[in-house]
């Protein structure tokens, strides 16, 4: 008599097992941000905050140890140059650490003042 042979299958339930693990790992270890800061910044509360930051907005970080333009370190010298090529009716929101120096955030007034910059704004958290 003859043996049958028996057909040799591939068994997919590991690799479906390590598919499911590898989802999950990533699913739950994965960051979800809501804003995009480079600095760690620490925003004040409001109750009163109204106005959405748009994709065109000119976005200044600062913080207690340095400050950002546009998501890109930069210091206040070299902030002083890019202010100097921003069109006035360009609206700048400033997202300030509320442990800041008082000093720091008039220096950075002062810059917008000198380069004829008044539309700015204030990102809080609600």
């Amino acid at each position: 008599m003859r043996k049958k042979r028996e057909l040799l299958t591939f068994d997919l339930t590991p690799l479906i097992d390590i598919v499911f693990l590898i989802l999950i790992f990533f699913i739950l270890f994965s960051v979800y941000k809501k804003d995009e800061f480079v600095l760690n910044v620490d925003l004040p509360i409001s109750k009163t905050a109204q106005k959405e930051q748009k994709s065109n907005d000119i976005t200044i970080e600062l913080n207690s140890e340095s400050i950002s333009f546009q998501g890109k370190k930069i210091t206040l010298e070299n902030l002083k140059v890019e202010c100097s090529h921003i069109l006035s009716n360009k609206l700048i929101i400033l997202s300030i650490d509320k442990d800041v120096k008082y000093e720091k955030i008039i220096d950075l007034l002062d810059i917008f003042k000198t380069n004829n910059l008044k539309n700015i704004s204030l990102l809080v958290k609600k």
